[in-house]
């Protein structure tokens, strides 16, 4: 009994400590997210043309970071035609300029565009939830194995 709690604790541990790692930070690159959250908000923003908001809310705060090429959004229209994702191309290409996911997330609230942006909050909330379903009972489970 102690032996299998103790391993499935380790797994357990392993595991929640996994998803945590996985969620990104404020301060992480765009072009750094983890991939599930990127394409998360590629079927939330390229159907709708959201994409299309959240560029106009980069242009116009260009304060923030380093200038767009006067030629990008001709080669976001360029994937959107193509049946590529200009929301991965766009993610990819401001993380290379430097912007973070705290500007991913006054962009989208600014532009109206909420349900992404909760998709990134709600990213957190749910591995904080795993985080505490998982762990306590487990904890609860190998302290009483003692």
């Amino acid at each position: 009994m102690y032996i299998t709690s103790c391993l499935s604790f380790h797994a357990v541990t392993h595991t929640t400590q996994a998803m945590v790692t996985s969620v990104p930070e404020d301060n992480t690159y765009l072009n750094m997210i983890p991939y599930t959250l990127t394409h998360a908000l590629m079927v939330d923003l390229d159907p709708s043309d959201g994409w299309k908001k959240l560029l106009m809310a980069v242009e116009s705060s260009q304060d923030d970071g380093p200038p767009l090429d006067r030629d990008f959004k001709a080669q976001l229209e360029l994937c959107h035609r193509r049946m590529e994702s200009p929301t991965e191309k766009l993610l990819s290409d401001l993380g290379q300029k430097g912007y973070r996911l705290h500007h991913l997330k006054t962009w989208l609230r600014a532009q109206g565009l909420l349900r992404a942006a909760d998709l990134l909050e709600g990213a957190v909330n749910l591995c904080l939830s795993l985080l505490m379903l998982w762990l306590f009972p487990l904890l609860a489970l190998y302290l009483l194995s003692l």
